[in-house]
């Protein structure tokens, strides 16, 4: 099971022994091989990904950014939710039924 996390992925040994203990820690430390790169990180508060120019099937990848937004309050996520201010929130056990017919509901263990 603990395979399954990113610490266990595949590493540019190149890349990571050039950066040593900085590899990973800014968007400029770091290799992209999936359909998005970074471009922006603020650790605990946002990271700004666009369209990987170079990966192999970019052709189908559908968008062009993604911004992904730290909130670490539940309930202020559910209400960006529910304003569409945001595509996706995480929620607690408590407001699962709220959202229980809500076809963008996705339980992940």
């Amino acid at each position: 099971q603990l395979l399954a996390l990113n610490t266990f992925a595949p590493q540019n040994e190149k890349v990571a022994k050039k950066y040593g203990k900085n590899y990973g820690t800014a968007a400029d430390r770091a290799v992209y091989n999936g359909p998005f790169k970074v471009d922006d990180w603020k650790q605990e508060d946002k990271t700004l990904l666009s369209k990987n120019q170079y990966y192999w099937d970019k052709k189908n990848v559908k968008l062009d950014k993604v911004n992904y937004k730290v909130i670490k309050d539940l309930q202020a996520g559910a209400s960006l939710y529910d304003t569409e201010s945001v595509d996706d929130a995480v929620i607690t056990a408590d407001q699962v039924n709220k959202y229980k017919d809500n076809k963008g509901l996705n339980f992940v263990l």
